[in-house]
């Protein structure tokens, strides 16, 4: 029978593979069946051939010969990753052009969007794969002749990682969606200062909760802020009209990879640095540096990862339970589905739909709604039914939008003044003062909603962050952190719903 011409049969086993296999069979009358062989041929001879001996000297029962070669053999390729030893695969890869591929944890599943239907579909693979040429002629490209270890080793210290798992999930923080700072950072100063630990009242160190008021912030010189785009989401800049009177960012999220050194967590504005600095704490670094390696090149970059605000079903729910009548979201869901609907024949409510998705239409809607093009617009008119379809879906969610409610990106207060039910809320019209509930998605647990109160903090613009706007400021005091209270978060770019 001949195979099918979409399907391509496997390469033969290396001989030392293979007889190996054949005896294994025989001794433990079983057969290996598909996808075993092909894992064993992926790994090279001498990785196939130790897999084999393992499972050859093993005193465990083998109640399934495939499964047990496909487990071993995965492990063996994980290991011979961590080493950057080329496998068989990677070996035919690099015999026309040496490769470096890194790849993120899919637990979400990326989502790609039908072209031709408009319908948002999960990929098949839950990975993203980066491949980049180490065999170039040209001796100015900085990865040519270069092993894949020492490609890794450009962007951070990997191998310092303690774990396999912990050494895969920093690595792909080269791989977020970012925009990077066109700054030189050997001219900046970054400073490492310790993390603000949670204190009794009597000021003594607390570690009931082993935590730290301070997890993943810290802060950046007006100057280089000023550099930072107003809007950045998912690593593009955003055109967002609502936002065209910011000078600069008050809080931004970050990775920053700095002499061996990865950085993860938020950098807000401190007018009080001298120019061209920039402060981490140790909740900060995620990839520390090998001082073995303290002469070896290394790459360093400031990239910002981000800088609508809706219900969820957990929200709904938990407030339901603590009094808000149904009423209220049903009228809220009225609301929506009208404003939805009328973005086909009204200007206004068009516009307010196109600035939700400005970044997912790079701001296209919005200028051809500004530049006066009627909504029959076949185009026009096809993106707005395109996107009032995901904002039905998003309804079915819960996600219903809310006036007077803000999600904020979280960091601690840098004057030290606010107690421990406090915040400093900073919106468009500057700091607000009240009453806020505060809630860290996707809380599921009353505790997770917290009533503080918003207070103003004086000369907070003036001496600290300068006059941006859109951030929620923490205290940095009591027992514990109020943002490990709300769904065991932290500041190193979550986001709070107020």
């Amino acid at each position: 029978m001949q195979p099918s011409p979409g399907l391509s049969q496997a390469a033969p086993l290396p001989p030392a593979v293979a007889a190996g296999l054949v005896r294994l069979e025989r001794r433990l009358r079983q057969v290996a069946e598909e996808p075993a062989p092909r894992e064993l041929g992926a790994l090279g001879e001498a990785p196939a051939v130790r897999v084999l001996r393992r499972i050859g000297s093993s005193q465990r029962e083998v109640r399934t010969l495939t499964g047990y070669i496909i487990t071993l053999a995965r492990q063996e390729a994980f290991a011979l990753n961590a080493q950057a030893v080329p496998t068989a695969e990677s070996a035919a890869c690099s015999s026309s052009s040496p490769c470096l591929r890194a790849y993120t944890d899919g637990k979400k599943g990326k989502k790609n969007k039908d072209d031709e239907q408009g319908e948002i579909k999960k990929c098949t693979s839950p990975d993203s794969y980066y491949f980049v040429c180490t065999d170039s002629e040209d001796e100015s490209y900085i990865l040519s002749h270069k092993t894949v270890d020492q490609c890794r080793k450009l962007f951070m210290h990997i191998h310092t990682a303690p774990t396999l798992g912990n050494y895969m999930k920093r690595f792909s923080l080269i791989l977020s969606k970012t925009e990077t700072l066109d700054v030189d950072l050997s001219t900046v100063h970054v400073i490492l200062i310790d993390d603000e630990p949670c204190r009794d009242e009597h000021g003594k160190i607390d570690t009931t909760y082993g935590k730290i008021h301070t997890d993943g912030t810290g802060f950046i010189s007006e100057n280089l802020a000023k550099k930072c785009p107003n809007r950045i989401i998912k690593g593009k800049k955003s055109k967002d009209y609502m936002h065209r009177g910011e000078t600069m960012p008050l809080l931004m999220q970050v990775r920053l990879f700095y002499n061996g050194y990865a950085v993860k967590g938020t950098l807000l504005v401190d007018k009080r640095l001298q120019d061209n600095t920039i402060v981490v704490r140790p909740s900060m670094v995620k990839v520390k540096v090998d001082p073995k390696l303290s002469e070896m090149q290394s790459l360093s970059s400031l990239e910002i990862v981000s800088t609508r605000t809706s219900t969820s079903r957990s929200l709904i729910s938990l407030l339901r339970c603590a009094g808000v009548e149904a009423e209220y979201f049903m009228e809220l869901l009225h609301n929506a589905i009208e404003g939805v609907a009328n973005a086909r024949y009204d200007f206004r409510h068009a516009l307010k739909l196109a600035s939700r998705y400005a970044n997912m239409e790079d701001s296209m809607l919005e200028l051809m709604i500004h530049s006066g093009i009627p909504l029959e617009e076949p185009h026009l008119l096809s993106r707005l039914n395109f996107i009032a379809k995901q904002e039905m879906k998003g309804f079915r969610e819960g996600k219903l939008p809310i006036d007077e409610c803000y999600n904020l990106m979280g960091s601690t207060d840098p004057t030290g003044t606010l107690k421990p039910n406090e915040v400093c809320v900073i919106l468009d019209s500057g700091q607000y003062s009240g009453d806020v509930l505060v809630f860290k998605y996707p809380g599921l647990h009353f505790g997770d909603i917290h009533a503080l109160t918003a207070k103003q903090i004086s000369g907070l613009e003036k001496n600290f962050v300068g006059y941006s706007k859109n951030a929620i400021l923490f205290p940095i005091s009591g027992k514990r952190s109020l943002a490990d209270e709300m769904a065991n978060s932290d500041f190193d770019g979550d986001e709070y719903w107020v």
